[in-house]
């Protein structure tokens, strides 16, 4: 098989997260190309619906950092390297205990890339986004340790 020169692989969200969800939609010539077999690396993740669309979840543990997504179909083929990494939350400071009245700085990040507009939540209840830097300032109330919590495509870091 030769490659296809009209061939479109779009993986969402890119960086694709470890343990996270991801779609992979597929074009040629601009339309949906339906039953196409998607291999992550070695593994393959599934076939295209009609919408030339497939969802997976990545496992917990990948042992590189960039893979290939690999799109098959009749004399089609087709390779697009991926990167992969990790959904962190961290924050500024980073003590292990704030004092009532502070503000506390929490950056979500897909590797060393900010994530804006994920939900950062505390106790259950939804504190804010974060902004286009990735990052969320939010005063701390209590002298207890406080946990943080957001969800990105499906991973949850506190």
């Amino acid at each position: 098989m030769t490659p296809y020169p009209n061939v479109t692989i779009i993986p969402r969200p890119d960086p694709l997260i470890v343990g996270g969800n991801a779609t992979v939609e597929v074009l040629v010539n601009d339309e949906p190309l339906p039953d196409a077999t998607v291999a992550l690396g070695n593994e393959t993740i599934g076939a295209t619906n009609t919408t030339g669309v497939v969802t997976t979840t990545l496992p917990d543990r990948v042992a590189q950092s960039q893979l290939q997504l690999v799109v098959e179909k009749d004399n089609i083929r087709e390779e697009r390297l991926v990167r992969i990494t990790q959904f962190q939350l961290s924050a500024t400071p980073a003590q292990p205990l704030g004092l009532p009245g502070q503000n506390i700085t929490l950056h979500a990040t897909a590797g060393s890339e900010p994530l804006d507009s994920v939900r950062i939540s505390r106790d259950e209840a939804i504190v804010g986004t974060t902004d286009v830097n990735g990052s969320i300032n939010v005063p701390l109330d209590t002298f207890t340790q406080t946990t943080f919590r957001a969800n990105y495509v499906g991973k949850e870091a506190t």
